[in-house]
């Protein structure tokens, strides 16, 4: 069974991904095997430094549910797709590469009605955002946050990272707090994976941002809830120690 797609795949990467995810959908439909691979390398990167034990229990037994219901080479290749994408984003940070794949394999479409922006729109309206204040927040508190509270995939925190990289001049690792919340899990799941694997400090909440939103400027450092998913380097010690001393102040 081959995947319609909408528009020609941008990367050679993506194109790689497409024909390597062809090989789950003969037996599975194609947007259950989009679900469980992205809750698949979510529960993979969030497991590994996310120690909250309810937390990690219910998300170990989701893993392993969808995990047995595919065989050993079946999951071999959801660790090619992971590997395809942890590599796509290593030769070029600068894309939505999940958010790409997501639109046009169609899983946006339909009922869904989602419409991503253009990574180059992304990129210039986070150009517009970043200004002398922004060195003057870092100067006065050592960093800054930005909040998508409707993130979908993560293009716009995707296009501040590499923004702030390209006019402040430096690593965005240790001075720039990513806050994502979309009401679509499977999106938002997207968004975590990328922001993880681009050396994001943050979290993504699976939520709606207009009834339970989530404030950009916080840290917050103790959730049992299993909608927030925070990024390996939120776990780093800059930024524990940024936790400890927010919430002694709070």
């Amino acid at each position: 069974m081959a995947l319609r797609t909408k528009a020609v795949l941008s990367s050679e990467k993506a194109k790689e991904f497409a024909k390597t995810f062809e090989q789950l959908i003969y037996r599975h439909s194609a947007w259950k095997v989009w679900q469980d691979f992205v809750d698949l390398c979510a529960i993979s990167i969030s497991n590994a430094v996310d120690k909250r034990e309810a937390v990690w229990k219910t998300r170990e037994k989701e893993f392993m549910s969808i995990r047995s219901s595919y065989t050993e080479d079946e999951f071999s290749v959801f660790v090619s797709l992971f590997s395809i994408t942890i590599h796509a984003l290593e030769d070029d940070p600068a894309q939505d590469f999940l958010g790409e794949l997501y639109m046009k394999l169609n899983f946006g479409d339909g009922w869904k009605g989602q419409f991503f922006t253009p990574f180059h729109i992304s990129e210039m309206m986070a150009r517009i955002t970043i200004g002398e204040k922004t060195q003057e927040e870092i100067k006065e508190k050592g960093y800054i946050s930005v909040n998508d509270p409707a993130c979908g995939s993560g293009c716009m925190l995707i296009a501040f990272a590499q923004a702030y990289k390209s006019e402040i001049k430096e690593a965005y690792h240790n001075s720039v707090l990513f806050v994502g919340q979309d009401i679509d899990p499977v999106v938002a799941k997207m968004c975590y994976i990328q922001l993880s694997l681009l050396g994001c400090a943050g979290y993504v909440a699976v939520g709606n941002s207009l009834t339970n939103p989530i404030e950009g400027n916080g840290m917050p450092a103790d959730y049992d809830d299993t909608d927030i998913w925070f990024t390996p380097v939120y776990f780093s010690e800059v930024w524990t120690a940024r936790r400890i001393i927010n919430n002694c102040l709070a």
